[in-house]
């Protein structure tokens, strides 16, 4: 692999023994067993409750299925259960908002119309997959869904587009396709073959949504699942901070390392997540590269971010895979106040940035970059 000037650390520790996962494991969803799984989470809240806990720290938990995927909420304090409840109220108004699965959503009615006018809350993240668009170079894309959907991941009837089909859809991708009038809420997709799907992106704002909803209800202590996508609310009731795992790319139900964190958002791509197994015995997964319209072969086989913003976690951890290991990491150096990164190449080498260094730990040697 390319030198890119990392300080290599060894392994300080031993996974299994470092891990104890007690009644609460926040992996949610069916693991990577078989082909096409929808709903594999892409991170591990691993030791989310905690033998120190206060016996009079009162939790609550919920377990719902929204956004095509499982859910796990989990909130301590007085106020809990009341603060979980509008949580899960504000998801499903959420999917009602976004999802491309509900007929009469507001994106599937702009898919539908090519026109419509959306809450202010809905052009904000628009506005916002916009920005990632123009700061990542086009790395991440919300106008790629006919082309998920030519390749079955919608539907899980898996099928190999053919490249004259991707080539035809590849021409009405890209941002220029939407037009934004912020004014009045008015949106346009100009190409009428274009559509978009904010899977990418949605459930980070979701997750920052959820911890906004419980921090207005007092909570000051939580942690919440969304699909995998981990996001924490303040430390664990004893005052330790939460302790999540990240995915081993070759045995999902595994860790290969765990961050430490407080007030964050942990948030995984990988192909492992959801993926189809063709004729010819290879594997075709669900993050497309926008330039060619097939999955991406990027050399790496995991990214996290690492952020206190969901919305930009979820967007960056797509778009960074897509990028690879060298252009990832110099995206990282442009915007390191923002997020931190753990790549994992294809050939199981572990690279995280600068400000994990002091946060992670893995039972496998690591590369720390940017120090």
């Amino acid at each position: 692999m390319k030198n890119f000037g990392f300080q290599r650390k060894e392994s300080a520790f031993c996974c299994n023994l470092f891990f104890t996962i007690l009644s609460l494991v926040l992996m949610v969803g069916g693991l990577l067993t078989g082909c096409g799984q929808n709903n594999a989470p892409s991170a591990l809240a691993a030791d989310t409750a905690s033998q120190n806990t206060s016996a009079t720290s009162e939790s609550y938990s919920m377990e719902l299925f929204a956004m095509d995927t499982v859910m796990t909420l989990t909130a301590y304090g007085d106020s809990a259960q009341a603060a979980i409840e509008v949580s899960a109220a504000e998801i499903q108004r959420l999917e009602q908002l976004f999802s491309t699965n509900l007929e009469d959503s507001d994106i599937a009615r702009l898919n539908q119309d090519k026109q419509a006018q959306l809450p202010d809350e809905a052009i904000s993240v628009l506005q916002k997959a916009v920005q990632l668009y123009q700061d990542t170079n086009g790395a991440f894309d919300i106008t790629l869904y006919p082309i998920i959907k030519a390749w079955g991941f919608t539907t899980e009837n898996y099928r190999i587009p053919t490249s004259e089909e991707l080539q035809q859809f590849l021409q009405h991708t890209g941002i220029d396709c939407i037009t934004l009038d912020v004014d009045i809420g008015m949106v346009q997709l100009t190409d009428a073959q274009t559509e978009i799907d904010l899977g990418g992106i949605v459930k980070g704002y979701a997750s920052d949504r959820v911890i906004q909803q419980m921090a207005s209800y007092g909570v000051q202590s939580a942690v919440i699942s969304l699909g995998g996508n981990v996001q924490t609310l303040g430390t664990k009731p004893d005052g330790s901070l939460w302790r999540v795992g990240i995915q081993d790319p070759d045995a999902p139900d595994e860790c290969i390392g765990v961050v430490e964190t407080a007030n964050q958002a942990v948030i995984t791509s990988g192909p492992y997540q959801r993926y189809f197994i063709g004729e010819d015995g290879t594997r075709y997964h669900h993050i497309i590269d926008p330039q060619k319209g097939v999955p991406a072969e990027s050399g790496l086989s995991s990214v996290t971010i690492v952020s206190d913003s969901g919305i930009l976690a979820d967007g960056l951890s797509t778009a960074l895979f897509v990028m690879g290991a060298e252009r990832a990491l110099q995206y990282w150096q442009q915007r390191r106040a923002d997020f931190d990164t753990i790549l994992i190449t294809n050939d199981r080498q572990i690279i995280i940035t600068a400000g994990l260094a002091d946060c992670f730990q893995s039972e496998y040697d690591y590369y720390v970059f940017g120090e």
